[in-house]
C-alpha cells in the first residue's frame, strides 16, 4: 500500500512539473538567452574599446612624431591631434587636446590655445589635477598681456589651495603682481614661496632671485624685452613665463 501511494505521490509530482515547464518555459529560455547575451555584448563592448585604445594610440603618436619634427610641421601636428582628441577615448582626448593646444601656442595661437585649456578646465577631463593644470597654462600663456585680476581669478583658487600645482600658480600670480606694479604684495609672495620648503627648490630659487628686483625697487617695465614662453614642442612640460627663468638683475645704481 505505502508502494502505491509513493508511486502516485511520484507521478503527482511529475505532472506538476511538467505544467510548470509548459508554463514558464518560455521565461527560462529568455533568461537563458539574456545572460548569454549580456555575456557576449560585454565581450564585444571589451573588445571595442581595446580596438577603440590600440587606434587612438597609433594616431596619437603618429601626431606626436609630427609635433616632434619642429618647425614646419606644428600646424599639421594639431589638426591630427585635433583629430585624436574628437575620437578618441576619455584619455586620449585629454592628453591630444592638451598637445593640440600646445601646438597652437608654438604656431602663435594663443586665444585658441587658452580655449582648449579653459574647455580641459571646465569638462574636468582628467579631474581636478588636469583641471588646475590646464587654467595653470591657460593663465601662463596670457601672463604678460592679462590685467592682473583674470590671472588671479584662474589661479588664486590653485596657489591657495593643497593641489600639486599650487607652488607655480603661486609663482605666477607673483609675476603677475609685480607686473602690475604693486613691488610691496609681489615681494611678500616671492618671500614667502623663498621661504616655503614644500616647494620645488627650482621654484625658490626663482623666487629668491624675483625678490632681488623687488628689494632693489625694479618693475617690469625696467626688465628688457624678452621673447615669449612656449610650451616645449616634444612633450608636455610646463615652463614658467621667460622673466620668471633666473630674470636679468640690473647693476644696482
Amino acid at each position: 500500500m505505502s508502494d502505491l501511494l509513493q508511486e502516485i505521490e511520484q507521478e503527482h509530482r511529475q505532472r506538476q512539473l511538467e505544467a510548470m515547464w509548459k508554463k514558464y518555459r518560455i521565461w527560462i529560455f529568455s533568461a537563458a538567452a539574456m545572460i548569454v547575451g549580456g555575456v557576449g555584448a560585454y565581450e564585444g563592448w571589451t573588445y571595442l574599446q581595446r580596438q577603440a585604445q590600440a587606434t587612438a594610440s597609433d594616431a596619437f603618436i603618429d601626431a606626436a612624431n609630427v609635433f616632434a619634427k619642429g618647425a614646419g610641421n606644428e600646424r599639421q601636428a594639431a589638426e591630427a591631434f585635433a583629430k585624436v582628441a574628437a575620437s578618441g577615448p576619455a584619455g586620449y582626448k585629454l592628453i591630444a587636446t592638451m598637445q593640440q593646444a600646445a601646438a597652437l601656442t608654438v604656431l602663435g595661437e594663443k586665444d585658441k590655445a587658452v580655449a582648449l585649456y579653459d574647455k580641459i578646465s571646465s569638462d574636468k577631463l582628467g579631474g581636478q589635477v588636469f583641471a588646475d593644470l590646464a587654467q595653470y597654462r591657460a593663465a601662463l600663456l596670457i601672463a604678460d598681456t592679462a590685467p592682473r585680476a583674470d590671472i588671479e581669478k584662474r589661479l588664486e583658487p590653485i596657489a591657495s589651495g593643497g593641489g600639486v600645482w599650487r607652488h607655480l600658480a603661486s609663482e605666477l600670480l607673483g609675476y603677475a603682481i609685480w607686473r602690475g606694479g604693486d613691488l610691496a604684495a609681489a615681494r611678500k609672495r616671492f618671500d614667502g614661496l623663498a621661504a616655503d620648503e614644500t616647494a620645488p627648490e627650482g621654484v625658490r630659487e626663482r623666487a629668491r632671485a624675483m625678490a632681488v628686483l623687488m628689494e632693489r625697487g625694479i618693475r617690469s617695465s625696467d626688465i628688457r624685452a624678452l621673447p615669449t614662453s612656449v610650451l616645449n614642442p616634444q612633450g608636455d612640460n610646463v615652463l614658467l613665463p621667460p622673466s620668471l627663468v633666473t630674470p636679468e638683475i640690473p647693476e644696482g645704481p
